[in-house]
C-alpha cells in the first residue's frame, strides 16, 4: 500500500541540529554536525519512533510501517502543516535523477537515531551513521539468506556487512539509505539487527519517484 498521510496533531516532526536529544546503528559512529540537514525525527507523545527524509520544504519521506503495518510498498508521505524553513542546517535530500537499480557490491550509508545495541532497548541521543553494501537479490533471497521469507522483490534493496556487525536497527525505520550522494533506499526492515546472513531491507526509491512527484507537485 501507498500511503500519504498530513501532519496530525499528535505525531511531531523534528528537524534536529546538533545538540538537540533525541529518543542509532549498529556498529556507527556520530555523524558530522550539520552534514545531514534534510534528517528528520518523527515522533509520538515526545518520543522518537522513526527517522524521516526531507525532500520538499514541505513534504517528508519515511516508512509506511510507522504508521500501520506494510511490507511490499513501505513507503509514505508527510504533508507538514507548515513548510520548514530551509537553512544550513535544514535542508532538503533531492530524489535520485535515475530510476537504474544500485549496483551489487555499491558501499551506501545509513543514518538514523535508532538502537546501536541489539541487546538495549535504548536510542541514541546522537544521530548515527554506518557504511553498508547492496547485495544482490538472487543472494539475498537464497537459502543461506532470507530463504524467500519474505522475498526481497525489486522494490526493495539489500544491505549489510559481508561479517555482519553493521546494520539499521529500531528506531531506524524511516530514515535514508544514500548510496554515492542520492537517496536510493528508506530504512524498512530485518531480522534482529547486525547479523552477517540477515541484512537490512530497504524500500527501494526509485520505484516510486512517479508516485511522489504526483503527490507532492
Amino acid at each position: 500500500m501507498l500511503f500519504q498521510a498530513f501532519f496530525r496533531s499528535a505525531m511531531i516532526i523534528y528537524f534536529l541540529t546538533p545538540g538537540d536529544d533525541a529518543v542509532e546503528i549498529i556498529g556507527g559512529k556520530d555523524v558530522r554536525p550539520h552534514s545531514k540537514p534534510y534528517m528528520a525525527s518523527i515522533q509520538l507523545h515526545q518520543c522518537h519512533e522513526c527517522g524521516g527524509i526531507l525532500i520538499k520544504p514541505g513534504w517528508v519521506l519515511t516508512a509506511a510501517h510507522c504508521n500501520l503495518k506494510s511490507r511490499e510498498h513501505d513507503i509514505m508521505l508527510l504533508q507538514l502543516q507548515t513548510e520548514a524553513k530551509l537553512n544550513k542546517f535544514v535542508d532538503v535530500l533531492p530524489l535520485p535523477e535515475c530510476d537504474c537499480d544500485v549496483r551489487n557490491g555499491t558501499i551506501c550509508t545509513v543514518v538514523g537515531w535508532g538502537k546501536t545495541n541489539v541487546n538495549s532497548n535504548k536510542l541514541s541521543d546522537n544521530l548515527k551513521e554506518v557504511n553498508v553494501t547492496t547485495i544482490n537479490r538472487a543472494k539475498c533471497n537464497s537459502k543461506n539468506y532470507y530463504n524467500n521469507n519474505p522475498v526481497i522483490t525489486r522494490n526493495m534493496l539489500c544491505a549489510g556487512d559481508s561479517k555482519g556487525g553493521k546494520d539499521a536497527c529500531q528506531g531506524d525505520s524511516g530514515g535514508p539509505l544514500i548510496c554515492e550522494d542520492e537517496l536510493q533506499g528508506i530504512v524498512s526492515f530485518g531480522i534482529k539487527c547486525g547479523l552477517r546472513y540477515k541484512p537490512g531491507i530497504y524500500t527501494r526509491v526509485t520505484q516510486y519517484i512517479e508516485w511522489i512527484q504526483k503527490i507532492t507537485a
